[in-house]
């Protein structure tokens, strides 16, 4: 997610409350909560030149139409079900293939450390792609009917609420045209935005009513916004799972907090991640652990070492930086392979892969390969923030942050004391690849990601009990 900087955090939360932006509401439920990550990537696009990284698959239709029919068929034979659910998941949208099995790393390995039988996951594909084979495929009900029909009834009904809230959509859109670089065209897509959000939480509210569930779990907040306000609205606790690593202000977190839209527990890997940049109280942000390092170990097969070899972590932000740090580093170290992991929403284009087709040690590895997977062969790992760098850590691998080339890593703590080793210059780099890991660099790795912590979980439930029950095939 983009990043801010202090001054841009406290510049947005300003001009949001100086224009009272939070106060227009429909139903009780504030406009500007629904549609404000557009509106601060503008902004932070036409200030800063900061482009928001995309995360649109590649449209095709017969995949989707496919897809469509495989997910009514699937939503039908819940519905019709009269089995109530305890605990519904709403799954991350990028998996990870181990061992040939597609997993969700966030919620998967939870659902096989607490043994849930009661449970749902609803999926959203990716352009209708669902990969396969996956676990707990029997438990999963794809969304693409849901969706489609949100897509139709948004186009049918958004006059309506345009007739109907024309005037606080004004309003709106007159306190935030200036402040947030909006054109006319934008007041037509915070109608439509609002209405599809509103109809999707009618939706899930009528089906979280029905199955009588007592919790939800999400990954990634803004992807569950209409669900999570469902359950708030029926007394329904939500819990949040940590899906990256965040060691700033972003413009999901950051800015006032409309508690409609924050859940009631945020769930932390570790508990260096205790604090405010996640946009909720710290007093509700709990440690449970990694549940998937602990997966990870059960299932794999042995995996090959890359000696010699040193493994760079990219970001849609400073892909040019990441290619002029490498490029200084492999010709100082030619006996090093320096192979380039990017992130998921990146892609170099063709006058950066030129460039790196010169440089005889330098690759690009496939990012497809989930990113743990991927680390376990590496001893060395290098970049500027990626999460990729702290799950390296986690694994006990060595970690550089890279201060050259124009790249400016942060540390969560002020002395820098937080295991990394932050390297400044060629000679620095040397000495990181010599160096052994102190034992107060071992203790920072723990504080990371926490071994998963099953009973503390069951005591937030409050009830153990409730895993006691069985759950239907659905597929």
């Amino acid at each position: 997610m983009t990043r801010l900087s202090k001054g841009s955090e406290e510049l947005l939360r300003i001009v949001e409350d100086e224009k009272s932006l939070y106060k227009y509401k429909i139903h009780g439920i504030s406009i500007w909560s629904v549609v404000r990550r557009r509106y601060r990537n503008l902004r932070i696009e036409k200030t800063c030149g900061i482009a928001p990284m995309s995360n649109h698959a590649h449209f095709n239709f017969k995949r989707l139409l496919l897809t469509f029919f495989t997910s009514l068929r699937q939503y039908i034979s819940f519905s019709l079900r009269r089995k109530q659910v305890d605990i519904w998941f709403s799954n991350f949208t990028r998996l990870d293939c181990v061992d040939g099995i597609w997993v969700d790393k966030f919620i998967d390995p939870v659902i096989d450390k607490l043994e849930l039988d009661n449970y749902i996951c609803f999926e959203r594909g990716n352009s209708g792609v669902h990969q396969k084979p996956r676990l707990h495929q029997d438990s999963i009900v794809y969304t693409e009917a849901i969706d489609f029909s949100i897509n139709l009834l948004e186009i049918l009904i958004s006059p309506f609420y345009y007739v109907r809230y024309r005037k606080v959509y004004l309003e709106l859109f007159d306190a935030a045209q200036k402040s947030f670089f909006m054109q006319r065209k934008d007041f037509w897509q915070i109608v439509r935005l609002f209405t599809r959000f509103d109809i999707k939480r009618r939706i899930y509210k009528r089906i979280f009513r029905k199955k009588r569930v007592k919790y939800f779990f999400g990954v990634a907040r803004l992807t569950f916004y209409s669900q999570m306000v469902a359950c708030k609205e029926l007394g329904i606790p939500v819990f949040e799972f940590q899906h990256g690593i965040t060691v700033s202000e972003t413009v999901l977190y950051s800015g006032s907090v409309d508690e409609m839209f924050v859940p009631d527990y945020f769930l932390a890997f570790g508990k260096m991640w205790v604090g405010s940049q996640f946009g909720i109280d710290c007093k509700r942000i709990k440690v449970i652990g990694w549940a998937y390092r602990d997966y990870l170990r059960k299932t794999l097969s042995v995996i090959p070492k890359k000696y010699m070899h040193i493994l760079f972590a990219s970001e849609p932000e400073i892909s040019d930086k990441i290619i002029a740090a490498v490029s200084e580093l492999a010709k100082a170290f030619p006996d090093y392979f320096f192979d380039i992991r990017l992130h998921p929403h990146e892609r170099f284009t063709s006058e950066q892969s030129a460039m790196i087709e010169t440089i005889p040690n330098v690759r690009v590895v496939d990012n497809k390969i989930g990113s743990f997977v991927t680390l376990m062969q590496y001893d060395y790992v290098a970049g500027e923030h990626s999460t990729v760098l702290y799950e390296a850590m986690s694994l006990g691998k060595k970690v550089a942050k890279i201060c050259f080339a124009d790249l400016h890593p942060k540390s969560l703590i002020d002395n820098y004391n937080d295991g990394f080793y932050y390297v400044h210059d060629i000679e620095e780099f040397g000495l990181f690849l010599e160096a052994e890991l102190s034992e107060s660099q071992k203790e920072k790795m723990s504080q990371i990601y926490s071994p998963f912590d099953r009973e503390g979980v069951l005591n937030l439930f409050g009830c153990a009990s409730l895993f006691d029950s069985n759950v239907d095939d659905i597929s």
